[in-house]
């Protein structure tokens, strides 16, 4: 049994972006976890995120986008790892 099922939203399945995701939407549609996505935020590498209130949180399609070509801009292959994985690490100490 896996250990962790990632549900993808059905207009994301059907190839139709929405405007803005929720956290657990970017996530699923990036395919990447919460700790990933959080490890970015804390390292300033997330995307733009706008609150509404407290605890309403979305990721606009523009900033999606702009986040993903800045990822793989950033990607560096001599160091073969990942902004993520950076992130991580930096994180840990």
């Amino acid at each position: 049994m896996p250990l962790h099922t990632v549900q993808v939203p059905q207009t994301i399945i059907n190839n139709h972006e929405p405007e803005a995701y929720t956290i657990d939407e970017f996530c699923a549609a990036h395919r990447i976890g919460k700790p990933a996505l959080y490890a970015l935020v804390s390292a300033g590498k997330a995307p733009k995120i706008m609150r509404f209130g407290l605890s309403d949180v979305r990721i606009s399609r523009e900033a999606a986008k702009e986040w993903r070509e800045g990822m793989a801009a950033e990607w560096t292959i001599s160091e073969g790892k990942s902004s993520v994985a950076r992130a991580k690490a930096a994180n840990r100490g």
